[in-house]
């Protein structure tokens, strides 16, 4: 009978940390992906944009991605470029969790 529960604790563990660590790659992975079309916009048109919506209305993004930690696309921390507040310049995840490896998501 131990040895049943400690294989049902051990799946629901692994399934956990497995579905942890998928959510911080898609993480990693919609972060690249955002901030290559600000650096490509920014090479285009020789200024930030104003809003992630303008990288999808001008095609350097197909949709604003879902941050897979916050469950939500309107979540995103949008850094402002230090010279005007009217442009961002950066994005980070607006979660305040802590990640698998003790890091705020929102230093990433």
């Amino acid at each position: 009978m131990l040895s049943i529960i400690f294989i049902a604790f051990i799946n629901n563990y692994d399934t956990t940390d497995t579905k942890l660590t998928a959510q911080e790659n898609v993480l990693r992975h919609e972060l690249i992906v955002m901030r290559s079309a600000i650096t490509q916009y920014h090479s285009v048109m020789n200024t930030y944009p104003h809003s992630l919506e303008q990288l999808v209305d001008t095609g350097y993004l197909r949709h604003i991605p879902v941050d897979p930690i916050t469950n939500s696309h309107e979540t995103w921390e949008l850094i402002r470029h230090a010279e005007t507040d009217e442009v961002i310049s950066d994005v980070r995840s607006g979660s305040r969790l802590m990640s698998s490896k003790g890091t705020p998501y929102s230093d990433w």
